[in-house]
């Protein structure tokens, strides 16, 4: 017996299947449309249509400055107002979801056809998801080396210790330096206000992050 996980694959795939029908369908339809508008017949319907009264009539009633040229812009106007406004906003799950499956390696076609979204829209959303989550894995690099202090003595600091491990005695993150326990020696130096440093610990500091590699 089939779990739930199957049932769900099998409807997608039965999903994208039909889309695909749709799709064949509607590009059948087009060509049928488009040989006929290149045929013989086709520019001949099309030419006695356009010497006809009636689309004489019709063409002078909806131009423009006429009553209803007017009327059919502000409907256009209100219409396009309407869309906008109650445009479908994209919820967190969906967000969620839609960065799981760029993971999984599917397309934007495939996407948009599981969150019932336009292909255009799929896109774009996804551009913007990957530049925030690019942009946050920065900014927590950054911070994390924010939060680094370099020993006054030593130079060793919140990701290489001493040899023999040691632990802050003084620790100031702001300023980015302390005290470690091998260096307990300068401690009195750090409550005197003296926070000079050592020829190693500037030595470190000049390269990336601390003497960490880049």
């Amino acid at each position: 017996m089939s779990n739930w996980a199957d049932k769900t694959d099998e409807q997608k795939k039965e999903r994208i299947r039909r889309q695909k029908i749709l799709r064949s369908q509607d590009t059948n339809a087009r060509r049928r449309m488009l040989e006929w508008n290149n045929s013989e017949k086709g520019r001949s319907a099309r030419q006695r249509y356009m010497e006809s009264k009636g689309r004489k009539a019709m063409a002078e009633k909806r131009a423009k400055g006429t009553r209803y040229y007017e009327q059919k812009t502000e409907r256009m106007k209100h219409s396009a107002n309407t869309a906008i406004n109650g445009r479908a906003r994209w919820t967190a799950f969906e967000e969620t979801k839609l960065l799981e499956m760029v993971e999984l390696g599917m397309t934007a076609h495939e996407i948009a056809i599981e969150l019932d979204r336009s292909i255009r829209a799929v896109e774009r959303k996804r551009e913007r998801l990957l530049m925030e989550h690019n942009l946050k894995a920065q900014r927590g690099r950054t911070d994390m080396f924010s939060q680094l202090a370099t020993c006054i003595e030593c130079g060793c600091n919140d990701f290489q210790a001493c040899e023999h491990g040691c632990w802050w005695v003084r620790v100031d993150y702001k300023a980015g330096l302390g005290v470690c326990s091998e260096c307990a020696h300068r401690v009195k130096d750090w409550d005197r206000g003296d926070r000079t440093l050592s020829g190693a610990t500037r030595m470190l500091l000049e390269t990336p992050y601390g003497g960490l590699p880049s």
